[in-house]
């Protein structure tokens, strides 16, 4: 999957690969952006440790120079207003293909893909909610097609509460399983991956979790727990 890599540094994952690995529905890839460097930064590359992800992010980003730039062309299928995008020097291509290392290509595939992804979504459920503005941070409307049939106006938008809840839901839920069947399967293949040191030799941390329980933030509920 090749694809136009719109920030101004490697990174492993790009807009297009977070929507093909969450649970979203028609929505812009841009959205993403902004929190892909966040992502991999807070949660990533602490776990692959610096020299693991030096090493993926290098191989799987290429600055577009004019020797290679036909060949890149060919692979890309981002379209602006007049077709395919068609590249540029100094652009930076990503994409799992240009994995030189085969351990890396699968550990993309098979494991980390999905991890990074499910990070940056981690973090874009808050921006989505709200956002800052020159009036200051305010709270995200839905589109008129949200609206709800009769409901007098009322948006089917979601309440600080619900957003808690879902954040909550994406760490201990989805994100806390695969960091550690991500980090026993590097564990367990350490010999493929010579650069992760990162405690190496210590147990794998079982995944926390949290039961699925509606209004956990309701501190009406709760007797003013929090």
């Amino acid at each position: 999957m090749y694809s136009l890599n719109l920030l101004d540094r490697n990174v492993l994952i790009t807009a297009d690969e977070v929507v093909k690995k969450v649970n979203v529905s028609s929505i812009d890839p841009h959205v993403f952006l902004a929190a892909i460097e966040i992502a991999e930064e807070r949660f990533v590359r602490p776990l692959l440790g610096y020299d693991l992800y030096e090493a993926m992010i290098a191989q799987k980003n290429v600055v577009v120079t004019e020797e290679n730039m036909a060949d890149l062309q060919e692979h890309i299928t981002l379209k602006d207003e007049n077709g395919i995008y068609r590249l540029k020097e100094d652009d930076i291509v990503n994409a799992l293909e240009l994995f030189t290392t085969a351990s890396y290509k699968t550990l993309w595939k098979e494991r980390l893909w999905k991890f990074t992804a499910e990070c940056v979504y981690l973090l874009c459920i808050s921006e989505n909610y709200a956002q800052f503005t020159t009036q200051g941070i305010v709270k995200n409307n839905p589109s008129p097609a949200f609206m709800e049939s009769g409901s007098k106006g009322q948006s089917s938008g979601i309440d600080l509460k619900d957003v808690k809840w879902l954040t909550d839901s994406a760490m201990m839920g989805r994100i806390e399983p695969l960091r550690v069947a991500l980090q026993e399967y590097l564990h367990r293949n350490g010999t493929l991956f010579p650069l992760y040191r990162v405690n190496c030799n210590d147990e794998v941390k079982p995944a926390r979790t949290t039961g699925w329980v509606t209004g956990i933030h309701d501190k009406k509920r709760h007797n003013g727990w929090d």
